[in-house]
């Protein structure tokens, strides 16, 4: 059968009747993506293949670990005593799990951490030894930091869910890959009136396993993009909007349009706390019918994630308040001031690249307030030989200053052809110049002079930061207010008008290299 998104589901499920032809060709479902929805997923085909009344006697669960496979193989394969459909469902399961995907794993498990969630942590840590076949004893032992790439910062808290899992005797499930027993049992087929269910957020398409729910069952795809695209912002406001209109008709509630933004605002893409935010307010609201605004402010508290590049974002566009909320919700949800002020540093270094670029010759063609099809055609071309000037210039650096065999940063092709990579390359994929159009807008705010004061700052909160006891946030924000407000008393400097201070006659730094602005 074919793989079928969640928004298709509501179709499906209207054919999905026990006993009919349907039902009957299709007896195994695999579920993936975002938590929440196949979870709601699920319910919605557990429901639909058996009443609630019977689901009591008729519906198992059996814990995602593959430690616990070979039991819902064996219940799946045996004929129900019971009158009626029989459903065996695997809860996130880890079959497409592999070592290969450590990196992922660790993320979970720090998202778990962070959200003060030990035990879903503890799983995922198991998990991670029993794929790469460690031990508690080789863990302590360094042996994870030799087969996965984790900092200092990911140890500390990797031993504090270590501990947990000590603490708490929880074992490392065995190393046993039963896929391919359940792919064959799926090939084979099931006892009629049998449905087997596997939910996971994680799957491998090229495994044979996936290949065989989706040629012999069903494959429900709940999966939502996590960037930061419009068109992927666009989806998971549909996604959103479509959660939280499920449980209003539930409940016979509305909400106010108002309202609505706000608690999206407060939640950001998280559809389990939307769910449980929006049934706090139908249950303060009662017997109400309408969610005002006036009731989000109340009862939610913000409990949104602000991805770092907000913060940058408020940076470049000189919102002083907007920059310092950032900053203590960063601080809030456990960034280290270290990861903020690294943030900071590298979208100042990006504007004054990009400052540099207006106000070096291949900038006459740029104006504020340009139009983006005149931006590609007559702005792109200047980027890129401003982009080569710099590439050549800095080639020329390397092979003068720093000797190729104690560079690993450039290649000896690159020293030879006089070239050397940097990450200040305004235009590195002009397929998608859109970003760089930004970018130089948002210079066009600062001065040349004031950028090369605010690197000498951020220099000295990196000193501050590593060596004073004063509070982190409280330097951070100084030398913020000390940036932004400098920066407004001299916005809308002439270009190529040369500004007097005195840092006026500080060389640029690109990529830890200095010079003379002759560009």
């Amino acid at each position: 059968m074919p793989v079928i998104t969640y928004s298709q589901l509501d179709g499906f499920l209207k054919t999905l009747k026990p006993g009919n032809a349907q039902s009957a060709s299709c007896q195994a479902f695999l579920f993936h993506g975002n938590e929440y929805l196949y979870r709601t997923a699920l319910a919605a085909v557990r429901n639909t293949l058996m009443p609630e009344t019977a689901q009591k006697m008729n519906y198992e669960t059996i814990d995602g670990d593959t430690g616990y496979l070979r039991e819902a193989i064996e219940r799946i394969c045996t004929v129900s005593l019971l009158a009626g459909p029989k459903i065996v469902a695997v809860i996130d399961s880890k079959i497409f799990y592999s070592k290969h995907d450590h990196e992922r794993i660790l993320q979970k498990m720090k998202n778990a951490f962070d959200r003060h969630d030990l035990k879903s942590a503890s799983r995922l840590f198991v998990r991670l030894l029993s794929l790469l076949k460690i031990t508690y004893a080789d863990f302590d032992h360094d042996s994870l930091q030799k087969s996965v790439q984790v900092n200092q910062e990911d140890l500390v808290w990797l031993k504090k869910v270590a501990d947990y899992c000590r603490s708490k005797q929880v074992e490392i499930p065995p190393a046993v890959d039963l896929s391919e027993e359940l792919n064959r049992i799926i090939n084979k087929g099931f006892p009629r009136g049998n449905y087997f269910v596997m939910t996971s957020d994680l799957v491998d398409k090229r495994r044979r396993l996936y290949k065989s729910f989706e040629s012999q069952g069903l494959v429900i795809d709940c999966s939502v993009p996590k960037g930061d695209r419009k068109a992927d912002r666009d989806i998971q406001q549909k996604v959103m909007e479509h959660a939280v209109a499920d449980i209003l008709n539930q409940y016979g509630k509305t909400i106010a349009a108002d309202a609505r933004s706000k608690l999206y605002d407060i939640t950001g893409f998280d559809l389990r706390s939307i769910a449980n935010n929006i049934k706090k307010l139908i249950d303060y609201i009662e017997p109400r019918t309408d969610i005002t605004i006036e009731d989000v402010s109340l009862i939610l508290k913000r409990s949104k994630q602000d991805p770092i590049y907000a913060l940058t974002n408020a940076f470049a566009d000189r919102d002083i308040n907007q920059t310092l909320f950032y900053i203590n919700s960063l601080l809030k949800n456990n960034y280290h001031p270290l990861q903020i002020l690294s943030a900071l540093l590298n979208q100042t270094r990006k504007l004054l690249t990009a400052r540099d670029f207006i106000e070096s010759r291949y900038g006459n063609v740029w104006r504020q307030g340009i139009g983006y099809t005149q931006f590609r055609s007559q702005v792109i071309p200047a980027l890129q030989s401003y982009d080569r000037v710099l590439t050549d210039f800095l080639g020329e650096w390397h092979q003068v200053i720093i000797p190729p065999a104690n560079d690993t940063a450039i290649t000896k092709k690159q020293i030879k052809s006089g070239k050397a990579r940097t990450d200040l390359m305004l235009l590195k994929n002009p397929a998608n110049a859109y970003p760089v159009y930004l970018l130089l807008s948002k210079a066009q705010k600062f001065s040349h002079a004031k950028l090369v004061t605010a690197l000498h700052q951020w220099g000295e909160v990196d000193r501050q930061l590593k060596s004073s006891t004063a509070n982190p946030r409280l330097i951070i924000e100084k030398t913020i207010l000390s940036i932004l407000m400098e920066v407004s008393q001299t916005v809308g400097t002439p270009r190529n008008k040369a500004v007097k201070s005195e840092h006026a006659a500080t060389p640029l730094k690109l990529s830890g290299a200095s010079y003379d602005k002759t560009i």
